[in-house]
């Protein structure tokens, strides 16, 4: 026999052993192109095939037809019967993995939570480069302090006199607006008992702007 027969029958007698004991351990039904590719097409589709019907002349595996497709499973006659006490036991292990489950899951939920907030923040050489870039808008506002306080210094004011100046200025600007206002209002009201116009007509007709706020 050459090597090529040889390795040819060898991949045979192993895929006539592997795949009946796959659909067992499954216990599942497939036809025969589900177990070629779940079996990652490690062996020809022919030899899926004759594997199949190999397991079902040995009586470990069944095959129905179920619209014109060929359906294999595993004899469901020669699979062990559990007893009670065992049945009692798969199901307390089933409870207690399905506890773990449902544990795990809350923690994925925490963790995953956790991981899209640290995702969403800034990273540390990111932050590394704003503290930077603070430090150096720090030494520049320390530079302008230092020049106001020379000019300051040069034209002999200080701080406070200035801010007083400065208040002083605008409370006579906001006395001088108000006596302004008072007087335009007294020639307006001059100006209105002669005409029969509505006041807001009689503004437009002079070109006076209200400002934003004010009533007619």
């Amino acid at each position: 026999m050459s090597k090529s027969a040889a390795a040819k029958a060898e991949l045979e007698a192993k895929a006539l052993t592997v795949v009946p004991e796959y659909m067992v351990e499954q216990n599942r039904p497939y036809s025969a192109i589900d177990v070629y590719n779940n079996l990652r097409q490690e062996y020809g589709k022919t030899l899926v095939v004759k594997a199949l019907e190999h397991g079902v002349s040995i009586g470990v595996l069944k095959e129905k037809l179920l619209s014109k497709q060929k359906i294999f499973y595993a004899n469901q006659d020669r699979l062990p019967v559990a007893d009670e006490a065992t049945l009692a036991l798969l199901d307390k292990s089933i409870a207690e993995r399905s506890e773990t489950y449902a544990s795990l899951s809350a923690k994925y939920k925490i963790v995953h939570t956790e991981l899209a907030s640290l995702r969403s923040e800034e990273t540390t050489t990111r932050l590394e480069e704003m503290v930077e870039e603070s430090k150096a808008e720090i030494l520049r506002l320390k530079d302008r302090v230092q020049l106001l306080e020379v000019a300051r210094a040069s034209t002999g004011v200080d701080a406070e006199t200035e801010a007083r100046d400065m208040l002083a200025k605008e409370m006579g600007l906001q006395k001088a607006a108000v006596k302004r206002k008072r007087m335009a209002c007294d020639i307006i009201d001059a100006i209105r008992e002669g005409s029969n116009m509505p006041k807001k007509q009689l503004f437009d007709s002079i070109g006076l702007e209200i400002a934003e706020g004010e009533k007619v």
